[in-house]
């Protein structure tokens, strides 16, 4: 964790300088975070109990030890308000089609801004791409956060008892992806789909779909054709496992203005809430 995000936090004081005067009134309700090299990392409220970097994942500790899951990488987000982990589960690789694995991933993250709780995220990556994909469907109890709080250091134990249930999605996911990749579409589906997952469908009397959609739209179906790793997995064209892929590639590899952006969004932001609903229209239109 140390190499990950190598800084020690401060919780300080704040101040503000009163309106039309030079006088400097406490602000009570609210504390600063300082990393030790001087960077504010955010504003957070009084109850806001910090965790330093070094310590923050220590509940996942006893996984890694116990020898079911590999570190693989980690990492900081958005200045250092961010801190991330991705935990390899052991004997979590299986095939979508011949030569198409995936494999199953914890996400173990924080934030120390108060912009994110302490959590777990089940996600998976499809290694001929290395697109992220989005494993842990609603209602499958295979997320969960804690927040940051007083008893924060009893709570963060609960984690433990939910990270095998996340465990056992796995399969399950293996199982969706395999259903979209015996699901049979033509082109006019296709684009459709695409229209479909972002919001682009045409409607007539409406305002008009903008040149920046219309252009993602349009390299999203390019992608249909191109996308990374089809060459090595042919039996998936023309099917909805082929499409959703699509999708993913471009959020995965294209999204957003910087890595940093990109990784943030597909992880925490829209980019997530896209994939989802991506897998669930192909699965359901």
């Amino acid at each position: 964790w140390q190499l990950a995000y190598p800084h020690e936090l401060f919780k300080l004081p704040l101040q503000a300088t009163v309106p039309g005067t030079d006088a400097v009134q406490a602000v009570d309700s609210h504390k600063a975070i300082f990393r030790d090299d001087g960077k504010l990392i955010g504003v957070v409220g009084e109850g806001y109990e910090l965790v330093q970097p070094h310590s923050a994942f220590k509940f996942f500790e006893p996984f890694i030890e116990s020898g079911l899951v590999d570190l693989e990488a980690g990492g900081s987000l958005r200045d250092g308000s961010r801190m991330w982990a991705l935990a390899k589960i052991k004997d979590a690789e299986q095939e979508v089609l011949k030569g198409d694995p995936i494999k199953g991933y914890f996400l173990v993250y924080t934030s120390f801004d108060g912009s994110l709780a302490h959590g777990v995220k089940f996600t998976g990556t499809r290694v001929v791409c290395a697109n992220t994909l989005a494993m842990a469907r609603k209602g499958t109890g295979a997320s969960f956060t804690l927040k940051h709080t007083k008893n924060i250091h009893e709570r963060i134990n609960q984690i433990q008892k939910q990270v095998d249930i996340a465990r056992q999605s796995f399969t399950a996911s293996i199982d969706t992806f395999r259903e979209l990749a015996r699901k049979q579409v033509n082109d006019a589906w296709a684009e459709a789909y695409v229209r479909e997952v972002f919001d682009a469908v045409p409607v007539p009397g409406e305002k008009e779909i903008s040149p920046q959609l219309e252009t993602k739209v349009s390299r999203v179906i390019d992608l249909l054709d191109c996308q990374r790793g089809l060459e090595l997995v042919p039996a998936m064209r023309g099917t909805a496992w082929q499409c959703y892929n699509a999708v993913t590639d471009y959020l995965t590899h294209e999204a957003g203005r910087t890595d940093d952006t990109r990784l943030n969004s597909q992880w925490f932001g829209q980019s997530a809430n896209t994939s989802s609903k991506a897998l669930d229209l192909a699965l359901t239109r």
